[in-house]
C-alpha cells in the first residue's frame, strides 16, 4: 500500500500556524473570563484536527478517478462532521459549562480556517 502523500506548502502551513495561535489566545481569553481555558483549547484542537482530516482525505481523493475523488470526498466529510460533533457532545455531556467556550471557540476558528482557506484557493492557479 502506497504512502499517501500530504502537500502543505507555504499556505497550509501559515493556515495551520494561525488557527494553533489563535487556539492560544482564544484559550487566555476564555481562562480571564470564566476559567474555561481547556474547553476552549478542545475547540481550536478541533479545527486542527478537521484541518488535517482535510487534508489526509483530500490528498488520499487525488489518487483515482473521478468517481474514486467523490466517494472519498464525501466519506471525508462525512467523517470530519462525525468527529466534531461527536466532540462537541462529548465536552457538553462532561462539562455543561465548558461546552459553550468549546463551541463558540470552534465556530470562531473553523470562520477563520474556511476563510484563509477559501482565499488561499482563490489565488491558485487552475489546473
Amino acid at each position: 500500500m502506497n504512502a499517501v502523500r500530504l502537500p502543505l506548502g507555504k499556505g497550509q502551513l501559515c493556515l495551520a500556524g494561525a488557527i494553533v495561535l489563535a487556539t492560544v489566545a482564544a484559550a487566555v481569553v476564555a481562562q480571564l473570563i470564566d476559567g474555561q481555558a481547556l474547553a476552549a483549547s478542545i475547540g481550536g484542537a478541533l479545527v486542527v484536527v478537521y484541518w488535517a482530516l482535510e487534508r489526509v482525505f483530500s490528498a488520499a481523493g487525488r489518487r483515482g478517478s473521478f468517481g474514486h475523488a467523490v466517494g472519498i470526498g464525501v466519506a471525508g466529510m462525512m467523517a470530519r462532521l462525525a468527529l466534531v460533533l461527536g466532540a462537541l457532545v462529548a465536552v457538553g455531556l462532561v462539562d455543561r459549562e465548558g461546552f459553550a467556550a468549546c463551541a463558540l471557540t470552534f465556530l470562531g476558528l473553523f470562520t477563520l480556517y474556511f476563510v484563509v482557506s477559501t482565499s488561499l484557493l482563490a489565488g491558485r492557479p487552475s489546473r
